[in-house]
């Protein structure tokens, strides 16, 4: 029992000693020329690893991290170097003049280099370093104290029958200590430059798994490497809201030419794992991609800065609320102008979330100034435009299943004109329930209630969504006279009620198949059928029976007597439909 708990302390000791300052890392090359021996290339491979600053405690710092070679095809191990420290860096913010309550945002890269000789293999090489573990508490990352990370890149060999091993890989910019303040908007420059002149285009991508504790035995980078693929066999646990295409939320996205990250800040504070791929082109052929994964801070922090929406537009009245999208330090002095002179004092506003209105249509160039009170000032200019008078609206026709139902926008605008629609036709049972035409047509297979949306803009840039609940049936809506009863020498009106064309059989001694309401003279009971076709091929079938008598038999019952004053039941015993007794009274 004894033994068993020491085994456990050593184990947790072990992992806190891993854990609690990894802050991220990657890999780039450098193509030195031929090898020297024969048929192999040289190249200069560099590992940084980021770890927080001023580390005290000697087992959180690696003195050399394992580097394995593996064969871009197979994936087999091909190469383990034990690859030492050749270098420390620091990044550290430093100016926080215009940030309340500023965080420290500091980073230790720990830099790793060899040169190598490689063999020219025809799938080129993926490098990897592994590394345990992450710090405890990651906002994206489930039970992230116990993942580990993966470092990697690949050297491309032949490609289409082209050579591409004299390649240097993409080297990111490093500029890694961007504030990020919660639920505000930033950026991040996740940008890299290429010796070669290659294309580059950037991507969010998934954190890779990599050494655990277990693996790691008494030091955090396991010399035992598993082999790649890493996505999608070894991507990092994220929590519900978070992906490695999403790693801070859907608010913020990186742009796929500059690499600049950016977008507003999630309004949860903690660490955040954030990994981006640089795909690399050479005359359109994609030859390599560069990883690089980062732990990035959300601190409880606030900037004086100004953010506004890059447009405002109102579509049904002149007035429009604007407010700073960036939360500001208490105490933050705001000047508005809403670029409506002929509003007289009321074109400035010193509110932080301001109403305005405006005194008429068109656009408006608006303006906002903060001063906190420190003296740190921002500003940002944004559009109103302001264009009452659109009004989203449809309607359709037709109303069975199996059949085309026509959509028809109804749409009114008082200024630019319709320019697009969005139809999503309500029906669950299939994917491509939508159009984006004006006037679409569509089958609905089942009967049922379908809410039926159209999202329509125009040209001056108003939007709407307007919805409507419709009801498709299996056949139209048909009314038919009862069931009846007449004399041979007599002549009756059957009457059918329904939109569309009606057929009536058989053709038995009635005046006109096509109309709602012939007249019939049957000489025998008949059954006669009407089919109603509405206007949109949808048909619908009832029947009209009409017994034929040659006379009317009747039987009053028999005479009977009763007291003055009792009544009595009458109970004639007759094939008639309509009775008139005599006296009234």
């Amino acid at each position: 029992m004894k033994k068993a708990f020491l085994s456990l302390c050593i184990s947790v000791s072990c992992l806190s000693s891993f854990a609690n300052h990894l802050k991220g890392g990657w890999i780039y090359y450098e193509y030195l020329g031929i090898g020297n021996a024969a048929n192999t290339s040289k190249y200069k491979i560099t590992v940084k690893q980021y770890i927080e600053c001023d580390i005290t405690n000697p087992g959180q710092l690696d003195q050399d991290v394992y580097l394995g070679l593996f064969d871009a095809s197979t994936y087999q191990l091909l190469q383990t170097h034990t690859v030492p420290k050749t270098g420390t860096e620091t990044e550290r913010k430093s100016d926080f003049s215009c940030i309340t309550n500023p965080p420290n945002v500091c980073y230790q890269i720990d830099q790793y280099t060899e040169i190598v000789d490689l063999p020219d293999n025809t799938a080129g090489y993926v490098l990897s370093v592994q590394r345990c573990c992450r710090i405890l508490g990651i906002v994206n990352v489930t039970n992230s104290r116990t993942v580990g990370l993966t470092y990697t890149n690949t050297i491309p060999g032949i490609i289409n029958g082209t050579s591409y091993r004299n390649n240097s890989s993409p080297v990111f910019a490093q500029k890694d200590t961007a504030i990020v303040c919660h639920n505000s908007f930033f950026t991040f420059d996740f940008s890299a430059s290429d010796a070669d002149g290659d294309s580059l285009s950037y991507t969010f991508t998934d954190g890779i798994l990599g050494g655990n504790s277990s693996q790691s035995g008494s030091r955090p980078n396991p010399p035992t490497l598993p082999s790649p693929p890493y996505i999608p066999n070894a991507v990092i646990p994220y929590n519900a809201g978070y992906s490695g295409s999403t790693p801070l939320g859907a608010g913020v996205t990186i742009n796929s030419v500059t690499g600049i990250i950016s977008g507003k800040a999630p309004n949860t504070i903690g660490t955040y794992v954030v990994a981006v791929a640089v795909n690399e082109y050479r005359n359109g052929v994609q030859i390599g991609t560069t990883r690089k994964e980062i732990h990035i801070d959300v601190a409880n922090c606030q900037l004086t800065a100004a953010q506004l929406t890059p447009a405002y537009i109102t579509c049904d009245g002149f007035s429009l609320t604007f407010k700073n999208e960036i939360s500001t330090p208490p105490g933050s002095i705001y000047n508005w102008d809403f670029g409506n002179p002929s509003s007289g004092s009321n074109n400035i506003s010193n509110a932080i979330n301001p109403t305005h209105i405006y005194s008429d249509t068109g656009i408006y160039k608006v303006k906002l100034k903060i001063t906190s009170t420190v003296g740190c000032e921002d500003s940002a200019t944004t559009i109103a435009k302001v264009y009452p008078g659109f009004f989203p609206a449809f309607n359709y026709t037709g109303q069975c299943t199996n059949t085309q139902i026509q959509f028809t926008d109804k749409t009114q605008t008082n200024y630019g004109t319709v320019n697009s629609w969005s139809w999503n036709f309500g029906d669950l049972s299939v994917t491509s329930d939508t159009a984006q035409i004006k006037n679409p047509k569509y089958i609905y297979s089942l009967a049922g209630n379908y809410m039926v949306n159209l999202f329509v803009t125009n040209s001056k840039g108003c939007a709407d969504t307007v919805s409507q609940t419709i009801t498709i049936k299996d056949k139209p809506d048909l009314l038919v006279t009862n069931d009846t009863l007449i004399c041979s020498i007599d002549t009756l009106q059957l009457n059918a009620t329904g939109n569309g064309s009606f057929l009536w059989t058989p053709n038995y001694n009635i005046n006109n198949q096509n109309i709602a309401a012939p007249l019939v003279s049957p000489k025998n009971a008949t059954t006669y059928y009407v089919t109603l076709t509405d206007p949109y091929g949808c048909m619908g079938k009832d029947s009209v029976f009409v017994n034929v008598k040659q006379f009317v038999t009747i039987d009053a019952g028999r005479d009977t007597g009763i007291c003055q004053g009792d009544a009595v039941q009458l109970n004639p015993i007759s094939d008639a439909l309509h009775y008139r007794w005599t006296p009234a009274a």
